[in-house]
């Protein structure tokens, strides 16, 4: 028998002596309330990322799977173009985890959404997360795992700029469980044998889970689980399984230029977390990767945390600071780091708790700095001041990178004067748009955005320094955007030749 088989099935065999012992989690879903239904899902989500960890043991099947998944990929990113235009960056360490990073956190969002009264929307979410689960793990196959991880990776592909976030969600897990389900009736894979893996009961699964996590102290299926199949090196940093407590719902800040139910629009979408940059990103740091100093990386307005995990793989970058307002968001980048301990690059993301304007550092500290769509959120006076503060920031051969949905294009045309929910001031220097009813599934949410002109952009620039008076080198392009806006990307490049004094 392979040996990664035989200690699974060794492991699974002394935890059943005792597995009688830990309460079973109901298959009745609806008789169950929210927050139990959650974390029945992470029990599910743990299964998916210790059956990949087991199969990863053996090369030759891995080597193997990889060709089928590569397969998979290249078919749907096929049939799917504008999914293929978003995958710009692949990262091999990601492809592990997707299935059990997406039940994790869809069974996060369901408790945030409990804690913020918003029960109906967090039963469509258990829902949807349920059914992919049940795609996943169901039969208790390794296979329908393996086939589960790899689509689980396009529904977060997919899943973006939806203007109902829940409904697009359950539109996605119907087309990804049907997929899943013709794809793994289509495979003849050699390596049958794998198919025969089983996964245990949920009563069994409460004991691993505690063995894996270090709480069953001096437990032979503790040492068993960790040392059997390669797991002493791989359990306690794949599966932190520590608790997070439910975070406090911070007040509103009066005349912010954010969605005030910011954390509530946040757990109606997916975290982007696994989903690559946006092309605009990834192009300016494949060019600007050899050329950086070495040193700390800035993200503004981080969200899930993929831009730091991007930022964190350059060479030379020692750390990534990554700030954002919502303590989801930071929530969620936290989590992130943790489950992905076996990545060097994670552990240089700090997350901060913190609004960009009340974030500070010292002067010349600083080899990267990134700003995706934040700066629409501030008004005139707090964008100059921000821009400032990166002239200030940055060090000697360092690079700013902002990227402003500019008052240019469709989408913005139509938003400022087809859109019921929608009011809009008009200006030589730009759009200003007061949103309300943001998404159907979060009727409460209100937005305040600011599109500036190019030229707007370009007079803020040159009055903070961010420009050849303060010693940058600095360009400015307009590109087409996805939603049908239209960009700058604009990127500046520090004392090339000596700031003025």
């Amino acid at each position: 028998m392979n040996p990664v088989k035989s200690s699974l099935l060794t492991a699974l065999a002394l935890a059943t002596l005792v597995g009688a012992a830990f309460p079973a989690l109901s298959a009745e879903s609806g008789s169950e309330v929210p927050l139990l239904r959650a974390e029945r899902l992470r029990h599910q989500a743990m299964w998916c990322d210790l059956v990949l960890v087991l199969l990863r043991e053996n090369t030759a099947f891995w080597k193997e799977w990889t060709q089928v998944d590569g397969l998979v990929e290249a078919r749907l990113l096929q049939q799917h173009p504008e999914a293929a235009s978003r995958m710009t960056f692949r990262d091999p360490g990601n492809h592990l985890l997707a299935a059990g990073w997406l039940l994790g956190e869809l069974a996060r969002n369901a408790e945030y959404l409990v804690m913020l009264g918003r029960v109906a929307d967090a039963e469509r979410v258990l829902s949807a997360a349920e059914r992919l689960a049940n795609a996943a793990v169901g039969r208790r196959d390794a296979l329908d795992v393996l086939v589960g991880n790899t689509f689980s990776r396009f529904l977060l592909a997919g899943w973006r700029d939806s203007d109902d976030p829940l409904a697009a969600l359950e539109i996605q897990v119907h087309n990804t469980v049907a997929n899943q389900a013709a794809v793994r009736t289509a495979l003849h894979f050699r390596a049958s044998a794998f198919r025969s893996v089983l996964l245990p009961p949920a009563a069994v699964s409460c004991l691993i889970e505690a063995a894996c996590s270090g709480r069953v102290a001096g437990f032979a299926p503790n040492f068993v689980l960790r040392h059997l199949a390669g797991l002493h090196r791989a359990a306690l940093s794949l599966f932190p399984l520590a608790s997070y407590p439910l975070p406090h719902a911070g007040p509103t800040v009066p005349g912010r230029h954010a969605a005030v139910t910011d954390d509530a629009t946040l757990a109606l979408n997916l975290p982007f977390s696994l989903v690559p940059v946006a092309a605009e990103l990834e192009a300016f740091l494949k060019d600007a990767a050899g050329a950086l100093p070495g040193g700390t990386a800035l993200v503004l307005g981080a969200g899930d945390g993929g831009e730091a995990l991007r930022l964190a793989a350059l060479p030379g970058i020692t750390s990534v600071i990554a700030v954002d307002h919502s303590a989801l968001a930071v929530e969620r980048m936290e989590r992130l780091t943790q489950r992905l301990r076996h990545l060097r690059r994670s552990g240089r993301i700090s997350p901060v708790l913190r609004d960009v304007r009340e974030y500070g550092r010292d002067d010349g500290t600083l080899s990267l700095a990134v700003a995706c769509h934040l700066v629409e959120y501030l008004g005139a006076s707090d964008r100059i001041a921000l821009y400032r503060s990166l002239v200030r920031w940055m060090m000697p051969g360092g690079r700013v990178l902002l990227l402003v949905h500019v008052d240019q294009g469709g989408k913005l045309s139509a938003l400022a004067s087809d859109y019921a929910n929608v009011q809009s001031t008009r200006s030589d220097d730009g759009v200003r748009l007061e949103i309300s009813s943001l998404v159907p599934a979060c009727p409460a949410a209100e937005e305040v955005k600011e599109f500036p002109s190019p030229g707007t952009l370009t007079r803020e620039l040159d009055l903070a320094g961010l420009g050849p008076t303060g010693g940058f080198e600095r360009s400015l392009r307009l590109v087409d955007a996805a939603g049908g806006f239209v960009e700058a990307v604009v990127v500046g490049i520090a004392d090339l030749g000596g700031r003025p004094d």
